[in-house]
């Protein structure tokens, strides 16, 4: 996890505690699950282009389907091989590469005419993976782009997808992950042609950045409110957590909690203990100590502590879920076992 970036101070009453309390808003960087995991042992990902070609000969075709047929062609490439530099250049996985050959024969997409996807079988994929000595294959289905022309300098560009992935036995390793774009894209004097070179040369890129996101663990900035009162009788605890000193800063939050018996006191060290142990990516220790200011929230109460103290519960829950995935994402050449065992 990347360490906090800065904080954000803020004065609230809560009368109730019969002092001053203040938040201060810390913001973490954290790196949230793929949406794919792909098998243990996985060094080599291969992606192929199996989506349809013009399925009729070029001059049946009138010039606007032409040109949209040219569009889809000059992007379909830039896209799988911006997404394959994107993924290789995490580093997690070793090889990540595009497979050069169509991965089946163009007489059966022109066979299938009134089709708009004709997936790949396990054959298939096992052939493919076996010739590119791949563990995984990332197969783009299907890919339409269609421009409409809302006023004289605005467009509505949508851009609809498929992509299925799979192991190099053939199997899904997720649903088919079907997807639509929507971009209004103009401004002052914004011509047709303008559009062209923005969605030929940049918009791949763009997209190519966001689909990666599906395959690689991404980093995502979260807010979290740590809480210190005032007179502060763990004011040592916020000097060393200014230090970044958090195991330190831990250890006296701990001794103002034990020795208040003040429940809502209470709830508010056991937060900051909570926040203490997430830093240091302890999820197991972060959940005992959420829970156990959970546990002292009124049930009637629906105060703005505890509104927090249940928002930041359902939060390292999740994270504390979604953990052995994320560790298996992160090292895929982690052991099933071990896995099992953590969960």
């Amino acid at each position: 996890m990347k360490k906090w970036l800065f904080f954000i101070l803020t004065v609230v009453i809560f009368t109730s505690l019969h002092s001053c309390v203040t938040m201060e808003y810390i913001y973490l960087d954290i790196r949230q699950p793929a949406h794919v995991t792909f098998p243990s042992g996985t060094s080599k990902v291969i992606i192929t282009d199996n989506s349809f070609k013009a399925k009729h000969p070029t001059d049946s075709l009138s010039q606007a389907i032409q040109l949209r047929n040219f569009l889809i062609d000059s992007i379909r490439p830039a896209l799988l091989n911006n997404i394959a530099l994107f993924m290789s250049e995490d580093g997690l996985i070793d090889t990540v590469e595009v497979y050069p050959y169509h991965p089946r024969p163009l007489y059966l997409y022109y066979e299938n005419d009134s089709l708009f996807e004709l997936p790949l079988t396990k054959e298939d994929i096992r052939d493919i993976c076996y010739q590119s000595d791949a563990n995984a294959l990332i197969s783009l289905d299907f890919i339409d782009i269609s421009i409409s022309r809302i006023n004289k300098n605005l467009y509505r560009v949508t851009n609809d997808y498929t992509i299925r992935n799979y192991s190099a036995l053939g199997d899904s390793l997720t649903p088919p992950i079907i997807n639509r774009i929507t971009l209004p894209l103009g401004g002052d004097n914004y011509s047709l042609g303008r559009l062209y070179k923005y969605l030929i040369y940049e918009y791949p890129v763009q997209l190519a950045d966001l689909l990666v996101d599906l395959y690689i663990p991404k980093w995502e900035t979260q807010e979290r409110i740590l809480f210190t009162e005032l007179p502060d009788k763990a004011k040592e605890a916020s000097n060393l957590m200014r230090a970044n000193m958090w195991k330190e800063a831990f250890i006296e939050w701990e001794k103002a909690f034990n020795n208040t018996k003040n429940k809502k006191q209470k709830i508010i060290y056991a937060s900051n203990m909570a926040l203490a142990c997430e830093y240091k990516d302890d999820l197991k220790s972060a959940q005992i100590w959420i829970n156990a200011a959970n546990d002292l929230l009124s049930k009637n109460d629906d105060g703005e502590l505890t509104n927090y103290v249940r928002y930041y519960k359902s939060i390292i829950k999740n994270r504390a879920k979604n953990a052995p995935m994320l560790k298996r994402q992160l090292d895929l050449s982690i052991e099933e076992d071990i896995l099992m065992d953590s969960q």
